[in-house]
């Protein structure tokens, strides 16, 4: 995000604004004395003049000190919506870019859409039909992957940008249910054996048809790609006014990452590890659920704590649901399980 950074003399106010992300531009007392559009939102309180050691961590604050010219430091923000940010030292003061869920879904969507094979006009003719399906599921499962993101920028922007209204009711088990069911065939073949139970009471509550779907493949999406046995419980059911879903696997998963999952801590290093997948989609449930007034969390359960529960909460009421069209969870499910499905890195690359 910040290696291809032009010189100081190069950072001129317009190359600042058309970064997609938050960056600044700091004097040798390490105050803000430029920041770009993108940090011109008012969710966003890191404000011009302002010294930067205020937003970070005392320890970050003593190393930003002691940088040398050409030196850079990844860091950790205390400021809501912030995920890290990365410093240089520049001969006449720094620059700051800053890590945010949007700049991380937009690198990554960006990172898939770069490795797509060049498929069509640009490979030799095939004489195997066989070849060419082949080429063709490879195709299809790299574009699966890059929308799977995408899904995630669109229910992300869906929440932030405030398109939510207060009157809009959405009836849950018609969103998650049939998502489930789909789920269980989906996944047999896939080397996934996902069982459920289901409530029968139908359960209402203010919210998004969209990211209701969206959350409940992502849980779903976390315990398949990362399950130790190839087995996954899911369990909706209505407890003290709270429609509740509950999902439960045996982890495959670091001791040290799966410590701080359980600390509700999915930011910062672990959006740059092996695991920033699944960190990068708990740390979206997480955000979505708080703005919308859910509970989401991470748990060990079972009787020796060798099982991983992801529990979603959402406040029920009694008004009358929305009525909402019949919709076909399959294309849902192909893109979210897009990770599962997908062949070997070496066996995609060696034949684009």
């Amino acid at each position: 995000m910040i290696e291809c950074a032009p010189a100081r003399e190069a950072m001129t106010e317009e190359w600042l604004d058309s970064l997609p992300y938050p960056a600044f531009l700091l004097n040798d007392d390490r105050i803000i004395v430029f920041r770009n559009k993108a940090s011109r939102l008012r969710s966003f309180h890191i404000r011009l003049r302002a010294r930067i050691d205020s937003y970070a961590t005392k320890k970050a604050a003593e190393k930003i000190k002691r940088m040398t010219v050409g030196e850079e430091l990844f860091f950790e923000l205390t400021e809501e919506n912030c995920y890290g940010a990365v410093i240089r030292k520049l001969e006449t003061g720094y620059w700051v870019a800053i890590r945010t869920i949007t700049a991380y879904m937009a690198k990554y969507v960006a990172e898939l859409a770069m490795k797509l094979p060049h498929f069509f006009g640009e490979q030799a003719p095939r004489k195997e039909a066989m070849t060419v399906r082949e080429e063709t599921t490879r195709a299809r499962l790299r574009y699966n992957k890059v929308a799977r993101y995408q899904n995630a920028m669109a229910a992300y922007f869906t929440v932030t940008a405030g398109k939510l209204t207060k009157d809009s009711n959405v009836e849950l088990t018609g969103c998650i249910h049939p998502i489930l069911d789909c789920a269980v065939r989906f996944l047999r073949p896939n080397g996934v054996n996902l069982s459920m139970k289901q409530t029968e009471t139908p359960a209402a509550a203010e919210g998004s048809p969209s990211v209701i779907r969206f959350i409940t493949s992502a849980m779903l999406n976390i315990a398949a790609e990362n399950n130790a046995d190839g087995r996954v419980r899911a369990e909706t059911r209505s407890l003290d006014g709270d429609f509740v879903l509950h999902v439960t696997f045996e982890p495959d998963i670091e001791d040290e990452v799966l410590e701080k999952m359980l600390d509700c801590y999915y930011g910062g290093e672990l959006l740059e590890s092996a695991y920033r997948d699944v960190c990068f989609d708990l740390l979206l449930i997480q955000m979505v659920s708080e703005k919308l007034g859910w509970r989401f969390g991470v748990t060990r359960t079972g009787c020796a704590d060798g099982l991983l529960a992801l529990t979603l909460y959402i406040p029920t009421n009694e008004e009358a649901p929305a009525l909402s069209c019949p919709f076909d969870p399959m294309p849902l499910l192909e893109v979210a399980f897009a990770g599962l499905l997908l062949p070997d890195e070496e066996e995609c690359t060696g034949s684009l």
